[in-house]
């Protein structure tokens, strides 16, 4: 079918992934956008309580590289979530 508005040209960011991980230090969260975005990347515990919001900007089309340094967090298991115009991505980071 044809395209038939905005909404059907938008697609989640492709090849996202975190590296390294499990992770000791820092990681980047690597992806690439299609079209450009509102562009929000957030860190969770398992319990679902928010740690510290990395990343609320106007990004650009094309691959992306946001550093997630783990200075005063615990060793444990997390969730980044990366939100665009078009959905949300949740990838587990484990931090060793």
């Amino acid at each position: 079918a044809a395209p038939t508005g905005i909404e059907d040209q938008i697609s989640l960011p492709q090849g996202v992934g975190l590296y390294p991980n499990p992770s000791n230090g820092k990681t980047w969260l690597k992806f690439s956008l299609e079209n450009p975005s509102r562009t929000s990347v957030k860190i969770y515990s398992l319990l679902g309580v928010e740690l510290t919001p990395v990343v609320e900007a106007f990004l650009q089309t094309g691959e992306q590289e946001v550093l997630l340094d783990e200075a005063g967090i615990h060793p444990g298991v997390y969730l980044v979530k990366l939100t665009t115009v078009a959905g949300t991505v949740a990838k587990t980071w484990v931090i060793q």
